[in-house]
Parts: structure tokens; sequence; C-alpha cells
């Protein structure tokens, strides 16, 4: 299964490159599958505290809470494919067809023998 978290999804989205999309479709050729994993919760606020590790207070007596930090975007997608084998290449699972425009074939590969 291939997995990619909500924020870079939607930054992808934003982007809309096409370094993305192979990447997407990469994963989806491997697996069939892309699977949004929902957004990681922020951390807890803490109060800030002075010198000696005191909790500071407002006037009213309520400690005053750190300012929360974004996290920083992501700048690439990231996708995760659980059945890659070691070589790198990605496993076609049985049942998914994958067609190649014509001209997009390996010029390296040899030609098949012809019979004659």
């Amino acid at each position: 299964m291939a997995t990619v978290t909500q924020e870079e999804f939607d930054v992808a989205y934003i982007r809309r490159s096409q370094e993305d999309h192979k990447r997407i479709m990469d994963a989806l050729k491997a697996d069939g599958t892309l699977t949004v994993e929902p957004a990681v919760n922020p951390p807890p606020e803490e109060p800030i505290v002075d010198d000696e590790g005191n909790p500071v207070t407002d006037e009213e007596g309520n400690p005053v809470m750190q300012a929360p930090q974004p996290a920083p975007a992501p700048t690439e997608l990231t996708v995760e494919v659980d059945n890659v084998p070691k070589e790198g290449e990605p496993v076609i699972p049985e049942g998914i067809v994958v067609e190649v425009a014509p001209g997009t074939q390996n010029a390296a590969a040899p030609f098949p023998e012809e019979s004659k």
C-alpha cells in the first residue's frame, strides 16, 4: 500500500508539478492504491516558565502558553510504497494492466528476434 500524508498531498495539489504527478503515478503502478494519512496532531501547548522554572501567569492567574510553532511546509512529495522489492523495481499486482505509449519504450533494449 502506498501512503502519503494529507499535508504533503495538499501542498502537491497546490504545486501541481510533473515530479509530484510522476511519484503518484509510480506509486499507483506499483501498488494500485494510494492512501492519504490524516495530519499528525500538533504537540500539546506548554506554559512559559520563568528563570526559576515556575509557570508565568497573567493578571488573572492563568498560565501564559507558548506560541504554537508552525510546521514547515513540505517541499517535495514523499510517497512510501510498501511492496517495492530490494532491487528497487515496483511490483505490479496481478489484474493491473499498465499500458505504455508507443515510442516510450526503452530504446537501449534489444529488439525481439523475429522468427522467419
